[in-house]
């Protein structure tokens, strides 16, 4: 039987790059505390510190917050981003890139939505009055291999 975990504990971070130090603490202590695999912890911490990079050096905001929702259940991990007060774009638009095409010939931009694309096993953006929000979510390995 699986276990009961409480709905997604939502926190709530600065919209600055000098909160990535307490963004990744409290992604490593959660992770920790649940006994996620180092694999699923480093991939998820990983997208989690792409989208919130992105969401403050191209969206523009009046917003002083980035919100982070985080459900870790037995098999799978799920979390959400949102930035607030934000003009509309779907990240899902961002044009494939090519990770085998040499630095000269590829188009500067997009190769860390690929990366959270290809490591996520679900990605999905949804905009809301203003607001922005990302959810991935990535299965866990389990213990027994």
């Amino acid at each position: 039987m699986k276990r009961r975990k409480p709905a997604a504990q939502v926190v709530e971070f600065p919209r600055s790059l000098g909160a990535l130090r307490a963004l990744f603490d409290y992604l490593e202590e959660a992770f920790e505390r649940e006994a996620v695999d180092r694999d699923s912890a480093f991939w998820v911490t990983l997208a989690v510190e792409e989208l919130f990079t992105n969401m403050i050096r191209h969206n523009r905001s009046n917003s002083d917050r980035i919100t982070l929702g985080l459900d870790i259940s037995d098999d799978r991990i799920c979390a959400r981003l949102t930035d607030y007060e934000v003009p509309p774009f779907d990240p899902s638009t961002v044009a494939p890139v090519d990770p085998t095409a040499s630095a000269e010939d590829r188009v500067p931009g997009g190769l860390g939505v690929f990366f959270v694309r290809a490591k996520m096993d679900e990605v999905a953006y949804s905009y809301q009055n203003g607001n922005l929000s990302v959810e991935i979510s990535k299965a866990r390995k389990s213990s027994d291999g």
